[in-house]
């Protein structure tokens, strides 16, 4: 027996209709397309005038006049900031007692009053805000009515690709009599956004955002919204707009959870509170690489490398199948999880899901780490004063064997530097760690002074007295055991780059200790926050909005110093012809046997400009005179401000130098659009570059950073956050946040320079911004430059970038 479709169904009836209706007169044939047409379209207008009564026009008073867009610079969807709407928007009544729900994005302003108008009724409502879905970015309003009507809604089961759907909004006309705007499309996609939508290619825009997706039968799918999977807030997803990509929340899961909107609770997505292992979302299993402190998987018992295999019973392949069955679940909702740790199978029956989890803190010892060292151990380059491996007596030149908690039975050997940074994310501030090292020959003498710990009081003992638990010998190379104190990443600058940064063996096979499990006693999940006087509070923040500053011509060097100087008088560089881009492949050559490092291969440096024939993009590099692939290097990425990408020469003579005795290269993409503006929609192609940069090149994965200035610095914010496998850091002028920022991540640090003249039009949202930062505890360098508007780093900024790049890697 054969199953009809419900889509197939509504065509056969569509069709039928067709032939009855065909009118005699016109000497049409029964079945004609034209029919088919005519009764299609009767069928569409009568699926939306039985919902009509039910599509409300809300008009909001007050509030913010701009707010954060969603990416993308202009008008709606085109912004990085949205200018508020002056005309009306749309919402669905879902109670016969004056509930309506609509999209969060109508009320980003913060309106100061509202009013609804209703089909049927001559005046118009006041509103109150009930309550917000803070997850499918929905808001329930209540007015003072009754008897209203309500539709039916399409259950979840019953939605299938290719049905018709019907986007309503009654934005277009002031008349509330006439039929709400009608945009025709299908249902093109299920389960989206991690669950919570279902996906339409009918237009959708704030013209009908916070209106019903209707069926050809007149029920509901869904309340139209703007949403993205990269990006959380109001405005999150509105650069989809007119793209023919549009989201809907299944009115089934909205009607579900009415009742406790209805009581003035806000709806927050659950949060299990854990970070992925690996950065292969789709293929590798999804093992646990970090847990957050007091976050529901730590209060459960979860652990750090335990493996889970399903949740409520559904298996688990990767980890973004985990984010598609707990994407749909709220605070307070709780899971049966099945984990394998080791070679058991746990299950852990009822987790209960948290609504927020406390912001990682990374810890810091306090040293920068020499490069390119085959190990095994981490050799100290340089140690940050009134640090806690200051404290400790660590010094330059001590190699870094072993690294642990205090407390710990066994001391896990240190291999390399991502070893060490993998078990300092493993610890919170405050935590006491144990080191053991190995002391070059002359310098075994505990020091003098030592500098105190700035986690212990000035005048303490312990802050006062190295903590070396050995005698040093008379070996050549001594071996020391210290202990040190662990505290918050602070937002510091090294003093000093000392040189050489690099051992120069990049291409040697690493001689570090093997991979070993923990030992007993390291914690295989987050410790406890120790007690201790609290971090000190973030400055108030300044200002109530976001918004982009108004175009202006390209920034420059600010200022009558040395640095503007430099980039007015410095002299070009030659740009070598065209090429291709095909990564050189003597740049990667395989050591010899032995191990020792490769010979040095020819590579073509200076400034060069590369095609992308497959995409056919173009972009440039500037690669230091004294490129050495034994010696990895950092990677900064420009992203041009709008305009013409013309800043190549100028921007790589700047850094030459820089870029020469710190080993960094330089990359411009260009942006493709039509008025230089970047567009969200290409990251992809630019993330295509950096990885072929990275295939060509030895390139320092601790040191990748997004720059740019004005509309170029916020698609470095874009960048950074939703490229997070690949960016370390984000370094911006005059840019402000376009959406709200992300959870700061144990797995992939990500660190901020951020940099605005005090005379800049946007300074009250810049600094908002570095607030917003600051609040989800990324590390973050804020610079204000005196006298100076909208141009680039004065020399003293500058100074302070170049020690950031090449601190990113501090430990």
């Amino acid at each position: 027996m054969m199953t009809m479709t419900r889509h197939t169904l509504w065509l056969t009836v569509l069709i039928g209709m067709a032939g009855l209706a065909a009118p005699a007169a016109r000497g049409q044939t029964p079945g004609t397309s034209t029919d088919v047409n005519e009764a299609t379209e009767r069928a569409l207008k009568a699926a939306a005038a039985r919902v009509a009564p039910c599509v409300v026009k809300i008009d909001t008073v007050g509030g913010a006049e701009v707010i954060p867009g969603g990416g993308k610079k202009g008008p709606p969807g085109k912004g990085g900031i949205i200018r508020k709407g002056t005309g009306p928007t749309t919402g669905l009544i879902v109670s016969p007692d004056g509930y309506i729900i609509t999209s969060s994005f109508n009320f980003a302003h913060k309106p100061t009053d509202i009013y609804v108008t209703i089909p049927g009724r001559s005046t118009p409502f006041v509103a109150k805000v009930v309550a917000h879905d803070h997850s499918r970015m929905l808001v329930l309003l209540k007015v003072n009515a009754t008897d209203l009507p309500v539709p039916a809604p399409v259950l979840k089961g019953e939605i299938q690709v290719g049905q018709w759907a019907i986007a309503l909004g009654r934005t277009s006309d002031p008349d509330i009599e006439h039929p709400p705007s009608m945009s025709i499309g299908i249902i093109s996609a299920l389960n989206r956004i991690h669950g919570k939508a279902i996906q339409t290619d009918a237009k959708t825009s704030p013209v009908n955002y916070g209106g019903p997706l209707v069926a050809v039968d007149g029920r509901v799918f869904g309340v139209i919204v703007p949403m993205s999977s990269r990006a959380e807030g109001e405005t999150a997803g509105v650069e989809w707009y007119d793209s023919g990509i549009g989201f809907a929340v299944p009115l089934e899961d909205i009607l579900r959870v009415l009742p406790r909107m209805k009581q003035g609770q806000d709806l927050r997505r659950g949060l299990l509170g854990i970070t992925p292992q690996s950065t292969d979302l789709y293929s590798a299993p999804p093992a646990i690489g970090s847990i957050m402190p007091d976050s529901a998987a730590a209060r459960a018992g979860l652990q750090v490398g335990d493996v889970i295999l399903e949740v409520n019973g559904k298996p688990v392949p990767h980890y973004i199948a985990l984010q598609h069955l707990l994407g749909p679940l709220y605070e307070g909702d709780t899971i049966r999880l099945k984990v394998r740790r080791g070679d058991k199978e746990l299950t852990f029956p009822q987790i209960t899901l948290l609504g927020s989890s406390p912001a990682f803190v990374m810890a810091f010892l306090g040293i920068l780490p020499l490069r390119d060292d085959p190990g095994p151990g981490v050799v100290v380059r340089y140690v940050y004063p009134n640090s806690p491996a200051a404290a400790a007596g660590l010094r330059s030149g001590d190699r870094i064997l072993k690294f642990g908690p205090a407390d710990a039975k066994v001391l896990p050997p240190v291999a390399n530097r991502a070893a060490l940074h993998s078990l300092l994310q493993r610890l919170p501030p405050g935590t006491e760690v144990k080191l053991e090292i190995q002391r070059p020959a002359g310098k075994d003498a505990p020091p003098k002074a030592p500098q105190p710990d700035p986690a212990s009081p000035p005048d303490s003992k312990e802050a006062q007295t190295p903590k070396d638990d050995s005698k040093p010998g008379s070996d050549p190379k001594a071996t020391l055991t210290l202990k040190a104190k662990l505290i918050p990443m602070p937002d510091v600058l090294p003093e000093q780059l000392p040189l050489p940064s690099s051992a120069g063996r990049a291409l040697e096979k690493p001689k570090g200790a093997p991979s070993v499990p923990l030992p007993p006693g390291f914690p295989k999940g987050p410790l406890p926050i120790p007690k201790g006087p609290p971090t000190p509070a973030p400055s108030p923040r300044e200002g109530s909005s976001l918004s982009l500053p108004p175009a202006t011509p390209e920034y420059r060097p600010g200022g009558n110093g040395e640095l503007a100087e430099k980039w007015a008088g410095t002299p070009v560089l030659p740009v070598l012809a065209q090429t291709p881009q095909q990564p050189p492949s003597s740049s990667r050559s395989e050591d010899p046997p032995g191990g020792k490092p490769a010979d040095k291969p020819k590579v073509e440096t200076g400034l060069l400009q590369r095609l992308n024939e497959a995409l056919g993009r173009e972009y440039w590099l500037y690669i230091p005179d004294n490129y050495d692939p034994n010696i990895s290097h950092g990677l900064i990425v420009w992203f041009h401000d709008r305009g013409p990408a013309k800043d190549h020469e100028r921007l790589s003579a700047l850094f030459r130098e820089f870029c020469e005795d710190h080993h960094f290269i330089l990359m411009g993409p260009k942006s493709a659009s039509r008025d230089g503006a970047w567009l969200p929609s290409e990251m992809d192609f630019v993330l295509q570059d950096v990885r072929a940069v990275l295939s060509a090149y030895t390139i320092d994965r601790n040191r990748i950073v997004a720059h740019g200035a004005g509309q170029g610095g916020q698609m470095a914010f874009y960048v950074g956050f939703n490229a997070r496998d690949l960016f370390r850091g984000v370094a911006v002028v005059g840019a402000t946040l376009g959406t709200n920022p992300k959870e700061n991540l144990a797995n992939q640090p990500l660190s901020f320079f951020i940099a605005a003249g005090d005379k800049d039009p946007a300074l009250a949202e810049i600094k908002e911004s570095v607030q917003l930062l600051r609040e989800r505890r990324f590390p973050l360098i804020y610079r204000e430059m005196k006298n100076i508007g909208r141009e680039y780093l004065d020399a003293d900024a500058f100074h302070d970038l170049l020690l950031w790049l090449d601190s990113l890697d501090r430990l």
